[in-house]
């Protein structure tokens, strides 16, 4: 109940709420897998994989991270973006080439529009 009052309060004093109630926060049971969600409404139940791709407007991505580093894409001309962590389990199962094949199959290709960061901590909005 606190996380969620400390969620709500996050996401309030940085603006993303909309009539009244907070933006969907979609994270997942990470898995140390290569499995990528693409996702265009707050799923029924938490989903377990280690990526997230979306062009749906209004919605924020995020990732649990400890000893892995928060790959972010972004793709201004079309509007989406996607994030997943990379570690060494994610290196050994090819994440980055697999989460742009799954970017290319569900959002469209890409073709040199997307920007990537490297960070210590990941809180996507689109």
């Amino acid at each position: 109940m606190q996380l969620e009052r400390n969620r709500t309060a996050f996401l309030s004093k940085f603006g993303f709420m909309k009539n009244g109630q907070p933006w969907p926060l979609i994270t997942l049971r990470q898995i140390h897998s290569d499995l990528i969600h693409h996702v265009s409404k707050p799923p029924r139940s938490k989903l377990a994989g280690d990526g997230l791709v979306t062009e749906t407007p209004g919605m924020l991505l995020g990732l649990g991270l400890a000893d892995c580093l928060p790959i972010i894409l972004v793709d201004v001309k079309k509007e989406s973006c996607g994030n997943f962590p990379r570690g060494w389990r994610g290196t050994l199962k090819r994440i980055v080439k697999k989460v742009s094949e799954k970017w290319d199959a569900t959002l469209g290709r890409c073709q040199g529009n997307v920007t990537a960061a490297i960070g210590p901590d990941s809180w996507l909005l689109l």
